[in-house]
Protein backbone atom coordinates (compact mmCIF):
# COMPACT_ATOMS: atom_id res chain seq x y z
CA UNK A 1 0.00 0.00 0.00
CA UNK A 2 2.93 2.44 0.90
CA UNK A 3 4.71 1.73 -2.52
CA UNK A 4 1.61 2.10 -4.38
CA UNK A 5 0.52 5.44 -2.30
CA UNK A 6 4.36 6.44 -3.19
CA UNK A 7 3.60 6.16 -6.68
CA UNK A 8 0.05 8.07 -7.30
CA UNK A 9 1.60 10.81 -5.03
CA UNK A 10 4.11 10.74 -7.16
CA UNK A 11 1.84 12.06 -10.45
CA UNK A 12 1.75 8.44 -12.43
CA UNK A 13 -1.47 7.52 -14.16
CA UNK A 14 -3.32 4.66 -13.10
CA UNK A 15 -2.01 2.21 -16.08
CA UNK A 16 1.55 2.95 -14.79
CA UNK A 17 0.66 2.66 -11.17
CA UNK A 18 -0.56 -0.45 -11.97
CA UNK A 19 2.08 -2.13 -14.26
CA UNK A 20 4.72 -1.08 -11.08
CA UNK A 21 2.89 -2.73 -8.49
CA UNK A 22 2.80 -5.53 -10.45
CA UNK A 23 6.29 -5.80 -11.15
CA UNK A 24 6.92 -4.96 -7.69
CA UNK A 25 4.69 -7.64 -6.06
CA UNK A 26 6.74 -10.12 -8.28
CA UNK A 27 9.87 -9.04 -7.13
CA UNK A 28 9.25 -9.15 -3.77
CA UNK A 29 7.68 -12.79 -4.14
CA UNK A 30 11.07 -13.89 -5.72
CA UNK A 31 12.51 -12.79 -2.43
CA UNK A 32 10.74 -13.83 0.14
CA UNK A 33 8.74 -16.98 1.01
CA UNK A 34 5.54 -15.49 1.61
CA UNK A 35 2.56 -16.29 -0.84
CA UNK A 36 2.10 -14.21 -4.11
CA UNK A 37 -0.49 -11.44 -4.95
CA UNK A 38 -3.05 -12.24 -7.19
CA UNK A 39 -3.54 -10.24 -9.76
CA UNK A 40 -7.17 -9.59 -8.57
CA UNK A 41 -5.55 -8.30 -5.47
CA UNK A 42 -3.04 -5.89 -6.77
CA UNK A 43 -5.71 -4.43 -9.13
CA UNK A 44 -8.14 -3.75 -5.91
CA UNK A 45 -5.33 -2.38 -4.25
CA UNK A 46 -4.36 -0.26 -6.55
CA UNK A 47 -7.86 1.23 -7.19
CA UNK A 48 -8.91 1.58 -3.57
CA UNK A 49 -5.78 3.40 -3.29
CA UNK A 50 -6.10 5.38 -6.43
CA UNK A 51 -9.80 6.25 -4.41
CA UNK A 52 -8.79 7.51 -1.45
CA UNK A 53 -6.31 9.89 -3.00
CA UNK A 54 -9.03 11.13 -5.03
CA UNK A 55 -11.18 11.82 -2.13
CA UNK A 56 -8.14 12.97 0.07
CA UNK A 57 -6.54 15.26 -2.71
CA UNK A 58 -9.57 16.19 -5.16
CA UNK A 59 -7.82 19.09 -6.66
CA UNK A 60 -5.03 17.11 -8.70
CA UNK A 61 -8.33 14.71 -10.71
CA UNK A 62 -9.95 18.10 -11.60
CA UNK A 63 -7.93 19.64 -14.25
CA UNK A 64 -9.79 20.70 -17.49
CA UNK A 65 -8.32 20.37 -20.89
CA UNK A 66 -5.19 21.45 -19.28
CA UNK A 67 -7.16 24.53 -18.08
CA UNK A 68 -7.23 25.88 -14.63
CA UNK A 69 -10.64 24.14 -13.14
CA UNK A 70 -12.68 26.41 -11.97
CA UNK A 71 -12.45 25.00 -8.39
CA UNK A 72 -8.95 26.23 -8.35
CA UNK A 73 -9.88 29.35 -9.65
CA UNK A 74 -9.67 32.25 -7.10
CA UNK A 75 -10.89 34.91 -10.62
CA UNK A 76 -13.16 37.56 -8.80
CA UNK A 77 -13.48 35.56 -5.59
CA UNK A 78 -11.74 35.50 -2.25
CA UNK A 79 -12.19 33.32 1.09
CA UNK A 80 -14.96 34.75 3.25
CA UNK A 81 -14.27 35.82 7.10
CA UNK A 82 -16.10 33.92 8.56
CA UNK A 83 -17.09 34.97 12.31
CA UNK A 84 -18.58 32.52 15.47
CA UNK A 85 -22.14 33.10 15.71
CA UNK A 86 -21.82 32.40 19.13
CA UNK A 87 -20.05 35.64 19.42
CA UNK A 88 -22.64 37.28 17.27
CA UNK A 89 -23.79 39.14 20.63
CA UNK A 90 -27.00 41.29 20.46
CA UNK A 91 -26.25 45.24 21.44
CA UNK A 92 -26.11 46.21 24.72
CA UNK A 93 -28.75 49.14 24.31
CA UNK A 94 -31.23 46.57 23.23
CA UNK A 95 -30.55 44.01 26.39
CA UNK A 96 -31.12 47.18 28.74
CA UNK A 97 -33.97 49.32 27.82
CA UNK A 98 -34.13 50.01 31.20
CA UNK A 99 -37.63 51.12 33.00
CA UNK A 100 -40.63 48.54 33.43
CA UNK A 101 -38.60 46.13 30.99
CA UNK A 102 -35.30 46.13 32.66
CA UNK A 103 -37.12 45.30 36.12
CA UNK A 104 -39.24 42.26 34.35
CA UNK A 105 -36.01 41.27 32.44
CA UNK A 106 -33.97 41.26 36.16
CA UNK A 107 -36.94 38.99 37.79
CA UNK A 108 -36.93 37.16 34.50
CA UNK A 109 -32.88 36.27 35.20
CA UNK A 110 -33.50 36.13 39.23
CA UNK A 111 -35.69 33.62 38.95
CA UNK A 112 -34.07 31.27 36.58
CA UNK A 113 -31.32 28.65 37.03
CA UNK A 114 -30.12 29.72 33.71
CA UNK A 115 -31.36 32.10 31.19
CA UNK A 116 -30.00 34.46 28.04
CA UNK A 117 -30.62 38.48 28.82
CA UNK A 118 -31.65 38.65 25.14
CA UNK A 119 -34.53 35.99 26.03
CA UNK A 120 -35.35 37.96 29.30
CA UNK A 121 -35.82 40.73 27.43
CA UNK A 122 -38.07 39.52 24.83
CA UNK A 123 -40.24 37.82 27.33
CA UNK A 124 -40.62 41.38 29.25
CA UNK A 125 -41.74 42.79 25.71
CA UNK A 126 -43.77 40.32 24.94
CA UNK A 127 -45.46 40.63 28.52
CA UNK A 128 -45.66 44.42 28.12
CA UNK A 129 -47.31 44.59 24.90
CA UNK A 130 -49.95 42.16 25.73
CA UNK A 131 -51.13 43.90 28.69
CA UNK A 132 -50.92 47.61 27.34
CA UNK A 133 -52.69 46.27 24.11
CA UNK A 134 -56.32 47.87 23.60
CA UNK A 135 -54.95 50.65 25.77
CA UNK A 136 -52.72 52.63 23.46
CA UNK A 137 -52.28 52.98 20.01
CA UNK A 138 -50.49 54.94 17.96
CA UNK A 139 -52.55 57.45 15.05
CA UNK A 140 -53.26 54.44 12.73
CA UNK A 141 -54.20 52.49 15.39
CA UNK A 142 -51.93 50.44 15.58
CA UNK A 143 -51.70 48.04 18.84
CA UNK A 144 -49.16 46.58 21.15
CA UNK A 145 -49.78 42.96 21.36
CA UNK A 146 -46.81 40.87 19.55
CA UNK A 147 -45.75 37.61 18.37
CA UNK A 148 -42.60 36.87 19.88
CA UNK A 149 -40.89 33.59 19.11
CA UNK A 150 -37.41 33.09 21.59
CA UNK A 151 -35.20 30.80 19.37
CA UNK A 152 -32.13 28.96 21.53
CA UNK A 153 -30.46 25.84 22.06
CA UNK A 154 -31.64 23.50 24.29
CA UNK A 155 -31.19 24.17 27.68
CA UNK A 156 -30.43 27.73 27.13
CA UNK A 157 -32.92 29.61 29.18
CA UNK A 158 -35.70 30.35 27.04
CA UNK A 159 -38.39 28.71 29.00
CA UNK A 160 -37.74 31.34 32.09
CA UNK A 161 -39.73 33.79 30.53
CA UNK A 162 -42.78 31.79 30.41
CA UNK A 163 -42.57 31.04 33.87
CA UNK A 164 -41.76 34.29 35.08
CA UNK A 165 -44.70 35.91 33.25
CA UNK A 166 -47.30 33.28 34.80
CA UNK A 167 -46.13 34.27 37.73
CA UNK A 168 -46.36 38.02 37.13
CA UNK A 169 -49.90 37.65 35.66
CA UNK A 170 -51.28 35.56 38.49
CA UNK A 171 -50.22 37.55 40.96
CA UNK A 172 -52.36 40.66 39.63
CA UNK A 173 -56.31 41.50 39.99
CA UNK A 174 -58.86 38.26 38.71
CA UNK A 175 -58.92 40.14 35.36
CA UNK A 176 -55.17 40.66 34.49
CA UNK A 177 -54.73 37.26 35.44
CA UNK A 178 -57.18 36.19 32.96
CA UNK A 179 -54.57 37.41 30.10
CA UNK A 180 -53.19 34.17 30.09
CA UNK A 181 -54.55 32.44 27.49
CA UNK A 182 -52.86 29.23 28.18
CA UNK A 183 -50.02 26.70 26.98
CA UNK A 184 -51.74 24.93 24.31
CA UNK A 185 -54.27 24.89 21.14
CA UNK A 186 -56.38 22.39 20.20
CA UNK A 187 -58.09 23.81 16.83
CA UNK A 188 -58.90 26.95 15.04
CA UNK A 189 -62.15 27.18 16.67
CA UNK A 190 -61.01 26.66 20.13
CA UNK A 191 -58.98 30.00 19.43
CA UNK A 192 -61.81 31.97 18.35
CA UNK A 193 -64.41 30.51 21.27
CA UNK A 194 -61.80 31.27 24.13
CA UNK A 195 -61.55 34.61 22.55
CA UNK A 196 -65.15 35.49 22.51
CA UNK A 197 -65.60 35.17 26.51
CA UNK A 198 -66.17 38.84 27.80
CA UNK A 199 -62.91 38.47 30.28
CA UNK A 200 -60.57 36.79 27.42
CA UNK A 201 -60.67 39.00 24.26
CA UNK A 202 -57.25 40.11 25.23
CA UNK A 203 -55.26 36.98 25.65
CA UNK A 204 -51.80 36.36 25.79
CA UNK A 205 -51.20 32.15 24.28
CA UNK A 206 -47.55 30.99 25.76
CA UNK A 207 -46.43 27.73 23.93
CA UNK A 208 -43.59 25.92 24.57
CA UNK A 209 -41.49 24.08 22.14
CA UNK A 210 -43.63 25.95 19.48
CA UNK A 211 -41.47 24.10 16.33
CA UNK A 212 -42.95 20.64 17.41
CA UNK A 213 -46.59 22.65 17.65
CA UNK A 214 -45.84 24.14 13.81
CA UNK A 215 -44.98 20.80 12.50
CA UNK A 216 -47.87 19.40 14.05
CA UNK A 217 -50.35 21.53 12.70
CA UNK A 218 -49.48 20.64 9.06
CA UNK A 219 -51.49 17.23 8.92
CA UNK A 220 -54.46 18.54 6.72
CA UNK A 221 -56.63 15.91 8.51
CA UNK A 222 -55.96 17.66 12.41
CA UNK A 223 -58.36 19.78 14.29
CA UNK A 224 -55.12 22.40 14.27
CA UNK A 225 -54.44 22.34 10.36
CA UNK A 226 -56.35 26.21 10.27
CA UNK A 227 -54.31 27.10 13.26
CA UNK A 228 -51.60 29.12 11.78
CA UNK A 229 -54.19 30.71 9.26
CA UNK A 230 -56.02 31.69 12.02
CA UNK A 231 -53.07 33.20 14.17
CA UNK A 232 -52.29 35.19 11.11
CA UNK A 233 -55.47 36.85 10.27
CA UNK A 234 -56.13 37.84 14.03
CA UNK A 235 -52.45 39.44 14.75
CA UNK A 236 -54.26 42.65 12.85
CA UNK A 237 -57.46 42.36 14.20
CA UNK A 238 -58.05 44.39 17.24
CA UNK A 239 -59.35 46.94 15.27
CA UNK A 240 -62.24 45.00 13.58
CA UNK A 241 -62.84 41.97 15.34
CA UNK A 242 -63.35 38.71 13.69
CA UNK A 243 -66.56 36.81 12.28
CA UNK A 244 -66.51 32.79 11.54
CA UNK A 245 -69.67 31.67 9.97
CA UNK A 246 -71.12 28.55 9.32
CA UNK A 247 -74.04 26.75 7.56
CA UNK A 248 -75.77 27.12 10.62
CA UNK A 249 -76.05 30.99 12.13
CA UNK A 250 -76.62 30.05 15.60
CA UNK A 251 -73.22 28.35 15.71
CA UNK A 252 -71.61 31.55 14.02
CA UNK A 253 -68.87 32.66 16.52
CA UNK A 254 -68.88 36.86 16.09
CA UNK A 255 -65.94 38.63 18.24
CA UNK A 256 -66.52 42.51 18.23
CA UNK A 257 -63.04 43.16 19.53
CA UNK A 258 -59.90 41.35 20.72
CA UNK A 259 -56.24 41.30 20.87
CA UNK A 260 -54.48 37.62 20.57
CA UNK A 261 -50.57 37.75 21.84
CA UNK A 262 -48.41 35.09 21.27
CA UNK A 263 -45.13 33.82 22.92
CA UNK A 264 -43.36 30.69 21.63
CA UNK A 265 -40.31 29.00 22.81
CA UNK A 266 -38.06 26.48 20.53
CA UNK A 267 -35.08 24.99 19.46
CA UNK A 268 -33.06 25.97 16.08
CA UNK A 269 -33.53 22.38 14.83
CA UNK A 270 -37.07 22.36 15.67
CA UNK A 271 -38.11 25.66 14.51
CA UNK A 272 -36.85 26.01 11.10
CA UNK A 273 -36.81 22.35 9.42
CA UNK A 274 -40.97 23.24 10.28
CA UNK A 275 -40.90 25.64 7.98
CA UNK A 276 -40.67 25.25 4.20
CA UNK A 277 -39.56 28.14 1.66
CA UNK A 278 -43.15 28.76 0.95
CA UNK A 279 -44.12 29.55 4.45
CA UNK A 280 -41.62 32.25 4.77
CA UNK A 281 -43.71 34.38 2.24
CA UNK A 282 -47.14 33.55 3.30
CA UNK A 283 -47.12 36.56 6.00
CA UNK A 284 -47.07 34.44 9.33
CA UNK A 285 -43.34 34.21 9.93
CA UNK A 286 -43.26 37.81 9.35
CA UNK A 287 -45.98 38.59 11.68
CA UNK A 288 -43.34 37.32 14.80
CA UNK A 289 -40.48 38.87 16.08
CA UNK A 290 -38.08 35.88 16.36
CA UNK A 291 -35.43 36.44 18.80
CA UNK A 292 -32.62 34.05 18.43
CA UNK A 293 -29.78 33.26 20.49
CA UNK A 294 -26.40 31.11 18.96
CA UNK A 295 -24.31 31.55 22.25
CA UNK A 296 -22.31 29.01 23.68
CA UNK A 297 -23.79 26.71 26.33
CA UNK A 298 -24.13 28.56 29.98
CA UNK A 299 -23.89 27.36 33.49
CA UNK A 300 -26.63 26.88 35.61
CA UNK A 301 -26.79 29.15 38.50
CA UNK A 302 -26.91 27.91 42.26
CA UNK A 303 -30.55 26.97 43.86
CA UNK A 304 -29.83 28.62 46.50
CA UNK A 305 -29.16 32.03 43.83
CA UNK A 306 -32.49 31.82 42.35
CA UNK A 307 -35.15 34.11 43.93
CA UNK A 308 -38.74 33.65 42.91
CA UNK A 309 -40.28 36.40 45.51
CA UNK A 310 -41.49 38.78 42.98
CA UNK A 311 -40.57 42.48 43.11
CA UNK A 312 -43.96 44.46 44.13
CA UNK A 313 -43.10 47.01 42.38
CA UNK A 314 -42.70 45.29 39.29
CA UNK A 315 -46.41 43.43 39.81
CA UNK A 316 -47.70 46.86 40.21
CA UNK A 317 -46.49 48.06 37.49
CA UNK A 318 -48.13 46.10 35.36
CA UNK A 319 -51.69 46.29 37.23
CA UNK A 320 -50.90 49.97 36.59
CA UNK A 321 -50.50 49.66 32.74
CA UNK A 322 -53.43 46.76 32.54
CA UNK A 323 -55.83 49.10 34.60
CA UNK A 324 -55.21 52.78 32.00
CA UNK A 325 -58.69 53.70 31.32
CA UNK A 326 -59.43 52.97 27.54
CA UNK A 327 -61.21 56.13 27.03
CA UNK A 328 -64.49 56.53 25.86
CA UNK A 329 -66.37 53.32 25.45
CA UNK A 330 -68.38 52.72 22.69
CA UNK A 331 -71.65 50.45 22.38
CA UNK A 332 -71.41 48.67 19.15
CA UNK A 333 -73.72 46.25 17.41
CA UNK A 334 -71.46 43.18 15.51
CA UNK A 335 -72.99 41.16 12.95
CA UNK A 336 -75.73 43.43 11.80
CA UNK A 337 -75.93 41.61 8.69
CA UNK A 338 -79.99 40.38 9.10
CA UNK A 339 -78.58 38.20 12.07
CA UNK A 340 -77.65 40.79 15.08
CA UNK A 341 -76.09 40.31 18.66
CA UNK A 342 -76.14 41.76 21.97
CA UNK A 343 -75.22 45.43 22.47
CA UNK A 344 -71.20 44.75 23.67
CA UNK A 345 -68.64 47.65 24.80
CA UNK A 346 -66.10 48.45 22.38
CA UNK A 347 -62.65 49.70 23.32
CA UNK A 348 -60.58 52.91 22.66
CA UNK A 349 -57.44 52.71 23.08
CA UNK A 350 -55.71 56.28 24.19
CA UNK A 351 -53.67 57.16 21.11
CA UNK A 352 -50.33 58.22 21.67
CA UNK A 353 -48.69 60.61 19.37
CA UNK A 354 -44.48 60.51 18.81
CA UNK A 355 -42.45 64.18 18.83
CA UNK A 356 -41.55 65.45 15.47
CA UNK A 357 -38.19 64.15 15.71
CA UNK A 358 -39.25 60.56 16.87
CA UNK A 359 -41.47 60.80 13.40
CA UNK A 360 -38.49 62.01 11.54
CA UNK A 361 -36.36 59.56 12.43
CA UNK A 362 -39.13 56.62 11.71
CA UNK A 363 -39.55 58.46 8.74
CA UNK A 364 -35.81 57.74 7.51
CA UNK A 365 -35.71 54.06 9.26
CA UNK A 366 -38.76 53.10 7.10
CA UNK A 367 -37.60 54.68 3.60
CA UNK A 368 -34.19 52.17 4.61
CA UNK A 369 -36.21 49.39 5.29
CA UNK A 370 -38.08 49.61 2.08
CA UNK A 371 -35.21 50.36 0.05
CA UNK A 372 -33.90 46.65 1.44
CA UNK A 373 -37.18 45.46 0.91
CA UNK A 374 -36.94 46.87 -2.95
CA UNK A 375 -33.55 44.84 -3.03
CA UNK A 376 -34.81 41.72 -1.88
CA UNK A 377 -37.39 41.85 -4.39
CA UNK A 378 -35.15 42.41 -7.01
CA UNK A 379 -32.86 39.25 -6.30
CA UNK A 380 -35.76 37.08 -6.21
CA UNK A 381 -35.29 36.95 -1.92
CA UNK A 382 -39.08 36.72 -1.35
CA UNK A 383 -38.58 35.43 2.38
CA UNK A 384 -36.49 38.59 3.09
CA UNK A 385 -38.50 40.74 1.81
CA UNK A 386 -41.41 39.79 3.88
CA UNK A 387 -39.47 40.10 6.80
CA UNK A 388 -37.91 43.87 5.55
CA UNK A 389 -42.12 44.74 5.06
CA UNK A 390 -43.34 44.12 9.03
CA UNK A 391 -40.43 46.09 10.10
CA UNK A 392 -41.97 49.34 10.07
CA UNK A 393 -44.80 48.07 11.85
CA UNK A 394 -42.80 45.90 14.31
CA UNK A 395 -40.78 49.29 15.15
CA UNK A 396 -44.16 51.35 16.13
CA UNK A 397 -45.12 48.65 18.08
CA UNK A 398 -42.14 48.50 20.28
CA UNK A 399 -41.68 52.28 20.66
CA UNK A 400 -44.81 51.72 22.31
CA UNK A 401 -43.91 49.47 24.64
CA UNK A 402 -40.74 51.18 25.05
CA UNK A 403 -42.85 54.23 25.95
CA UNK A 404 -45.01 52.75 28.62
CA UNK A 405 -41.99 51.11 29.91
CA UNK A 406 -40.31 54.72 30.72
CA UNK A 407 -43.31 56.08 31.80
CA UNK A 408 -45.00 53.32 34.18
CA UNK A 409 -44.46 55.51 37.31
CA UNK A 410 -46.25 58.12 36.19
CA UNK A 411 -50.42 58.80 36.16
CA UNK A 412 -52.77 57.61 33.65
CA UNK A 413 -53.52 61.25 32.86
CA UNK A 414 -49.40 62.31 32.19
CA UNK A 415 -49.18 58.98 30.50
CA UNK A 416 -52.19 59.91 28.18
CA UNK A 417 -50.69 63.35 27.47
CA UNK A 418 -47.30 62.24 26.75
CA UNK A 419 -45.19 61.36 23.35
CA UNK A 420 -43.19 58.92 21.85
CA UNK A 421 -39.40 60.30 22.09
CA UNK A 422 -37.02 59.94 19.85
CA UNK A 423 -34.74 57.68 22.04
CA UNK A 424 -37.29 55.12 22.40
CA UNK A 425 -38.22 55.18 18.72
CA UNK A 426 -33.98 54.99 18.16
CA UNK A 427 -33.99 51.55 20.39
CA UNK A 428 -37.39 50.34 18.71
CA UNK A 429 -35.49 50.68 15.44
CA UNK A 430 -32.25 49.27 16.67
CA UNK A 431 -34.05 46.36 18.12
CA UNK A 432 -36.03 45.81 14.81
CA UNK A 433 -32.88 46.31 12.72
CA UNK A 434 -31.42 43.37 14.32
CA UNK A 435 -33.63 41.00 14.80
CA UNK A 436 -34.29 41.32 10.73
CA UNK A 437 -31.01 40.58 9.74
CA UNK A 438 -30.93 37.64 12.19
CA UNK A 439 -34.22 36.25 11.16
CA UNK A 440 -33.04 36.46 7.56
CA UNK A 441 -29.46 34.96 8.15
CA UNK A 442 -31.12 32.39 9.90
CA UNK A 443 -33.79 31.57 6.80
CA UNK A 444 -31.24 31.52 4.48
CA UNK A 445 -29.52 28.56 6.04
CA UNK A 446 -32.36 26.64 7.69
CA UNK A 447 -35.03 26.84 5.05
CA UNK A 448 -34.99 24.84 1.90
CA UNK A 449 -36.76 24.48 -1.02
CA UNK A 450 -35.40 21.04 -2.01
CA UNK A 451 -33.59 18.03 -0.42
CA UNK A 452 -29.93 19.43 -2.18
CA UNK A 453 -30.30 22.88 -0.70
CA UNK A 454 -30.89 21.37 2.43
CA UNK A 455 -27.32 19.36 1.73
CA UNK A 456 -25.52 22.19 0.59
CA UNK A 457 -26.09 24.15 3.55
CA UNK A 458 -25.18 21.17 5.73
CA UNK A 459 -21.57 20.87 3.66
CA UNK A 460 -21.30 25.22 4.23
CA UNK A 461 -21.87 24.01 7.85
CA UNK A 462 -19.36 21.64 7.91
CA UNK A 463 -16.71 23.74 6.06
CA UNK A 464 -17.70 27.11 8.32
CA UNK A 465 -17.00 24.61 11.97
CA UNK A 466 -13.69 23.10 10.24
CA UNK A 467 -12.75 27.01 9.56
CA UNK A 468 -13.34 28.20 12.59
CA UNK A 469 -11.61 25.48 14.37
CA UNK A 470 -8.55 25.06 12.45
CA UNK A 471 -8.47 29.46 13.24
CA UNK A 472 -9.07 29.07 16.77
CA UNK A 473 -6.06 26.55 16.97
CA UNK A 474 -3.94 28.89 14.61
CA UNK A 475 -3.78 25.85 12.21
CA UNK A 476 -3.80 27.70 8.63
CA UNK A 477 -6.54 25.76 6.78
CA UNK A 478 -9.60 27.94 5.60
CA UNK A 479 -12.08 25.29 5.24
CA UNK A 480 -12.41 21.27 5.17
CA UNK A 481 -11.10 18.51 3.10
CA UNK A 482 -13.08 16.41 1.38
CA UNK A 483 -12.70 13.02 3.69
CA UNK A 484 -13.88 15.37 6.69
CA UNK A 485 -16.74 16.37 4.65
CA UNK A 486 -17.73 12.81 3.56
CA UNK A 487 -17.40 11.63 7.05
CA UNK A 488 -19.54 14.61 8.54
CA UNK A 489 -22.51 13.75 5.76
CA UNK A 490 -23.03 10.13 5.52
CA UNK A 491 -26.09 10.40 4.09
CA UNK A 492 -24.79 10.95 0.87
CA UNK A 493 -22.51 8.81 -1.29
CA UNK A 494 -18.91 10.29 -2.88
CA UNK A 495 -21.26 10.78 -6.49
CA UNK A 496 -23.90 13.15 -4.89
CA UNK A 497 -21.70 14.64 -2.36
CA UNK A 498 -19.27 15.96 -5.41
CA UNK A 499 -22.47 16.64 -7.29
CA UNK A 500 -23.33 19.42 -4.13
CA UNK A 501 -19.84 20.52 -4.36
CA UNK A 502 -19.79 21.32 -7.45
CA UNK A 503 -22.68 23.62 -7.49
CA UNK A 504 -21.18 25.27 -4.89
CA UNK A 505 -17.94 26.08 -6.74
CA UNK A 506 -20.29 26.99 -10.10
CA UNK A 507 -22.01 29.61 -7.92
CA UNK A 508 -18.71 31.06 -6.43
CA UNK A 509 -19.90 29.61 -3.20
CA UNK A 510 -16.31 27.07 -2.74
CA UNK A 511 -13.62 26.68 -3.79
CA UNK A 512 -10.77 24.51 -3.33
CA UNK A 513 -7.46 26.03 -1.90
CA UNK A 514 -4.01 24.55 -1.13
CA UNK A 515 -2.60 24.15 1.89
CA UNK A 516 0.74 23.23 3.58
CA UNK A 517 1.79 19.90 2.62
CA UNK A 518 1.42 16.82 5.09
CA UNK A 519 4.63 15.36 6.71
CA UNK A 520 4.68 13.39 4.16
CA UNK A 521 5.12 15.79 1.84
CA UNK A 522 1.91 15.38 0.01
CA UNK A 523 0.22 18.21 -1.08
CA UNK A 524 -3.54 19.56 0.83
CA UNK A 525 -6.44 20.81 -0.57
CA UNK A 526 -9.16 21.84 1.49
CA UNK A 527 -12.94 23.23 0.23
CA UNK A 528 -12.75 27.03 1.75
CA UNK A 529 -16.23 28.73 1.40
CA UNK A 530 -15.72 32.34 -0.83
CA UNK A 531 -17.29 35.58 -1.64
CA UNK A 532 -17.01 37.32 -5.14
CA UNK A 533 -15.66 40.52 -4.93
CA UNK A 534 -17.56 43.60 -5.97
CA UNK A 535 -15.77 45.72 -8.10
Amino acid sequence: LKYVGALIAKGLPYAEVLQKAREEAEARCAQSASDPFTDKEIVQIVRSTFKSHERNHPAEAKTVDGGVDQALDMTDVRIAELQDEALDEWPQEILHPGGLLEKLADYTEASAARTERIFAVGGAVSCLGAVASQRVCNVSGLRTNMYVLLVGRSSSGKDAPRKAIIRILKAGSPDLSALFGGSDISSDTSILTYLNRDNCRRSLFVIDEIGLFFKNVKNPNSPKCNIIKVLTELYSKANDGHIKRYANQENDIVIPWLSLSLLGMSVPSELWPSLNSGETTNGFLSRCFVIESKADYKESRDEDDVILDMPQDVVDGIQHIWDIDVGDKMPIEAGTDGKGIDLVLYPKPWVIRFSKEAKTYSKEQKRKTEDAQRKAVDRGDDAAASIYGRNNEHAIKLALIKYLSDNWQKSHAEIRKGQVTLEQVQWAWLFTSEKCRRTIESMAGEIHSSDFEAYQQKVYKVIKKEYLKNKKKGIDKPGATLSVISRSITELDKRQLQAVLDKGVQANMLRLVACKPSSAGRPCYVYAITEEIET
